[in-house]
C-alpha cells in the first residue's frame, strides 16, 4: 500500500482530493498546513506529496524546502496543486524538484490518474477520468 500526503489549507479541497485519490492501493493522509504535514512526516513516510502554494502558516515552497531537508537523503516526489498561475512559478517549482504543477480547477480524475501512474498503482478502484488538458505542467 502506497501513501499520499496531501497538504492544503482548505478542508473542502482536502475532502475532494481525498475522495479522488483514495483507492485500494493508495492511502491518503490529509494535512491542513505545512507544519502539520512536517510533523506527520517526522514519524511516517509518504510515497508522494501534494501541496497547495498559497497557505497562511507556511507557503508550499517553504514546505517543500523544509520537507526536502528533513527527509534527506530521499524525499518523496512532490506535486504542486494551486490556483496560482503567475508566469515562472511552475518552472520554479519544477526546478525545486516538483514533478508537476497542477492548476485548480482540474478535471476530476486527472490528478488520480497522474499520481497512480507515477506510483505504479492501479487507479481503477479510485476515481475515473481522463488527462487534464493543459492543467498539468511538468
Amino acid at each position: 500500500m502506497k501513501t499520499a500526503l496531501i497538504v492544503d489549507d482548505s478542508r473542502i479541497m482536502l475532502e475532494i482530493l481525498e475522495a479522488e485519490l483514495s483507492s485500494d492501493e493508495l492511502t491518503v493522509v490529509p494535512a491542513v498546513s505545512g507544519p502539520a504535514a512536517l510533523e506527520w512526516l517526522e514519524s511516517n513516510r509518504a510515497d508522494i506529496v501534494t501541496s497547495d502554494i498559497n497557505m497562511p502558516e507556511m507557503d508550499g515552497f517553504t514546505f517543500l524546502e523544509q520537507m526536502k531537508r528533513r527527509c534527506e537523503p530521499t524525499s518523496p516526489p512532490f506535486l504542486v496543486i494551486s490556483t496560482e498561475e503567475r508566469r515562472g512559478l511552475a518552472e520554479e517549482a519544477v526546478a525545486d524538484d516538483a514533478i508537476a504543477w497542477i492548476t485548480k480547477p482540474f478535471p476530476y480524475g486527472s490528478l488520480s490518474e497522474l499520481i497512480h501512474r507515477h506510483l505504479g498503482c492501479d487507479a481503477t478502484s479510485g476515481a475515473e477520468g481522463g488527462a487534464a488538458d493543459g492543467a498539468v505542467h511538468a
